[in-house]
C-alpha cells in the first residue's frame, strides 16, 4: 500500500505532466530558407589564336523546373507528404497552417523558398540545366550570381544551397567541375559562383547546371516537454512503488570459431612438356601489365581586383601548407580492402611499395603531387594530397590553376584487369559568418590512353576577407591478371626446361655410347 504522501506526490506529478504537455503542444522553433540565382553567364577564351578557329559555344536547354515538397517529419525521406511541380516559367506552391514551400521560375532568375511555422519540413528545389559543345582549344568560364538567406532558430533547422556544376566525357576521360554556396546559419549572402573547363584538339561536349535547394523544419526544444512530462508521470509512481532492482543477467558470449585456413592445392606440378606449352602460351603476357599514373603540377594562382577604387590591394597569403600520401598493395588477391600492406607519407618526399608482382608510389612537393601503380597480378594503389590554407583580401577574385597529367594502360578485354588515374583541385572558403563556398575540378581516366589537361577553380570574396583551404590531389589504381606462371617465375621455368632438355640429351647420348661399346665388345669376343 502506498502512503498518502506518496499518492499526493503521484497526483502532483500527473498535474505537472499535463501542464507541460499543453506547453509542448505550442512550443516550436520556426525556420525559413531562400535560395535564388540569376541567368548563366558565359566567357570564352581562345587557347590557340593561330588555329583559325573562332571560339564558340553551342548551348541548348535540357531542363528548367522547380518543385515544392512537404514532409511529415524533419528527417523524413522520399516520398514526400505533398508535392507541386512547375516547368518553364511559373510557380509551384504548397502551404498549410504548418508552413509553406514555393519555387518561382522567371525569365532571368529562379527562386525557391521554404518556411516552417509548425511541424514537419518543407523543401524547394530548382534546376536550370544545359547541354553544351565547345570548339577545339577553347576555354570557357560559366558564372552566375547567387543569393541565399536563412533564419534558423536551431542548428540545422534551415539550409540554403546553390550549386553551379558541370561534367564532360571525352575518349574515356571524365571531367567534373563544381562550385557551391552553402548558407547554414541565420543571415543572408550574395555570392558569385564560377567554374571552367577547356577543350583540346577535339570539340568538347558536356552538361552544365544551376541548382538551388531551400530547406526549413521546425525543431522543438531538447529535451521535448511532452515526453519529459510523460517520463516524470510514469517514473514517480514506479520509484515510489519499487521494492528492489532487478539485475539483468549477462548473456554468455558466443565462442568464435576460428576461421578456416585456405585449402592448398594438391594438384601435381605440370610435367616438362605441359610446362613448356604453358610457358610458350604465357610468354606474350609477361611484357604487359596494368598501370596508372597521375600527377598535378605547375600550381599557380591569379588575383582579380573586383573594386579597384576601394584602396585595397588584392593579396593572397598561404598560412599553412601540408602534404601526405598513402600506398597500398594486395599481391595475392584482387580485393582492395583489406590491403595486405599499406604505408603512409607525412610531409613532402616519397613513399613506395615495391613487391613482386607490382609496385605503388607517391611523391609530394610544394607545387604538386604524383602517384602511380603497376600490377601484373593483384591490386596496387597510391594517393597524394597537398593542402594549402589561405586568406584572401575583400572584393577579390582568385583563380587557382594547375596541370593534370594522366596515363593509363591495361588490356581492355582482359577483365578484371583495370587501371585508373585521377587528379584535381578542390577546397572551400568562408567570407561571411554562417556561409561557405565549396569548389572542385577533377579529371579522371579509366581507359587506356594519355591525357594532359589544365584545371582551375574560382573563389570570390565580398566586403569581408575570406579564409579557406585548397587541396591538390593525385590518385592511381591498378589491378593485374597476368597469366600464370608469373613474370618472376619465367627464368625459373626456362632454366628448368633447358636443364631438363640438356639432361635428356646427355642421358640419350650416354645410352647410345654404352650400346656402341657393348656391340664392339661382343664383336671382339
Amino acid at each position: 500500500m502506498l502512503s498518502t504522501k506518496a499518492i499526493s506526490s503521484c497526483l502532483a506529478a500527473l498535474v505537472l505532466a499535463l501542464v507541460l504537455a499543453l506547453v509542448a503542444s505550442v512550443a516550436r522553433a520556426d525556420s525559413s530558407a531562400v535560395a535564388a540565382f540569376g541567368q548563366l553567364d558565359i566567357a570564352l577564351f581562345d587557347l590557340d589564336p593561330g588555329d583559325g578557329i573562332d571560339p564558340a559555344l553551342e548551348l541548348s536547354q535540357l531542363e528548367r523546373s522547380g518543385a515544392a515538397y512537404q514532409y511529415l517529419y524533419p528527417d523524413a525521406g522520399w516520398p514526400p507528404l505533398r508535392e507541386e511541380r512547375v516547368s518553364g516559367i511559373g510557380m509551384a506552391a504548397l502551404a498549410d497552417a504548418n508552413g509553406a514551400a514555393t519555387a518561382v521560375l522567371e525569365d532571368q532568375s529562379m527562386e525557391g523558398e521554404a518556411v516552417s511555422t509548425g511541424s514537419g519540413a518543407y523543401t524547394a528545389l530548382l534546376t536550370d540545366s544545359f547541354r553544351f559543345t565547345l570548339t577545339p582549344y577553347t576555354r570557357v568560364v560559366f558564372s552566375a550570381v547567387t543569393e541565399s538567406a536563412v533564419s534558423a532558430e536551431a542548428v540545422q533547422s534551415a539550409l540554403a544551397v546553390v550549386t553551379l556544376t558541370g561534367q564532360a566525357i571525352s575518349l574515356g576521360e571524365s571531367i567534373t567541375f563544381e562550385s557551391t554556396s552553402v548558407r547554414f546559419d541565420t543571415g543572408s549572402s550574395i555570392v558569385p559562383l564560377a567554374i571552367e573547363t577547356s577543350s583540346s584538339a577535339l570539340p568538347l561536349s558536356g552538361d552544365v547546371a544551376l541548382r538551388g535547394y531551400a530547406y526549413a523544419a521546425s525543431v522543438s526544444p531538447v529535451p521535448e516537454p511532452g515526453p519529459l512530462a510523460l517520463f516524470l508521470a510514469a517514473g514517480v509512481p514506479l520509484l515510489v512503488a519499487a521494492r528492489r532492482r532487478r539485475r539483468a543477467e549477462p548473456h554468455p558470449r558466443r565462442a568464435r570459431s576460428p576461421g578456416s585456413c585456405r585449402a592448398r592445392s594438391h594438384l601435381a606440378r605440370a610435367a616438362g612438356t605441359c610446362a613448356l606449352v604453358i610457358g610458350a602460351a604465357a610468354w606474350p603476357g609477361f611484357a604487359s601489365a596494368s598501370s596508372g599514373s597521375a600527377s598535378i603540377f605547375d600550381f599557380t594562382y591569379e588575383l582579380i581586383d573586383l573594386a579597384p577604387d576601394d584602396g585595397i590591394t588584392p593579396s593572397l597569403i598561404f598560412t599553412v601548407q601540408s602534404a601526405g600520401g598513402t600506398v597500398h598493395a594486395n599481391r595475392d588477391t584482387f580485393l582492395g580492402n583489406p590491403w595486405d600492406e599499406s604505408r603512409a607519407l607525412a610531409g613532402y618526399g616519397a613513399e613506395s611499395i615495391i613487391q613482386a608482382p607490382g609496385r605503388a608510389f607517391v611523391e609530394m612537393d610544394a607545387d604538386g603531387a604524383a602517384a602511380g601503380a603497376l600490377a601484373w597480378r593483384g591490386a596496387f594503389a597510391a594517393s597524394g594530397r597537398s593542402v594549402h590554407d589561405f586568406t584572401l583580401t575583400p572584393m577579390t577574385h582568385v583563380v587557382f590553376s594547375a596541370i593534370a597529367d594522366l596515363l593509363v594502360s591495361h588490356a581492355p578485354n582482359n577483365r578484371p584487369e583495370a587501371s585508373q588515374a585521377s587528379a584535381g583541385l578542390s577546397g572551400e572558403m568562408s567570407a561571411a559568418p554562417g556561409q561557405r563556398t565549396q569548389f572542385s575540378s577533377f579529371v579522371s581516366l579509366d581507359s587506356p590512353g594519355h591525357s594532359r589537361r589544365p584545371l582551375a577553380v574560382h573563389a570570390i570574396t565580398g566586403n569581408l576577407a575570406g579564409a579557406g583551404t585548397l587541396m591538390l590531389d593525385a590518385n592511381a589504381f591498378a589491378v593485374g591478371v597476368s597469366p600464370i606462371p608469373e613474370p618472376p617465375l619465367r627464368d625459373m621455368l626456362l632454366a628448368g626446361v633447358l636443364f631438363g632438355c640438356a639432361l635428356a640429351i646427355a642421358r640419350r647420348s650416354d645410352g647410345v655410347n654404352r650400346g656402341r661399346h657393348a656391340e664392339r665388345a661382343a664383336r671382339a669376343a
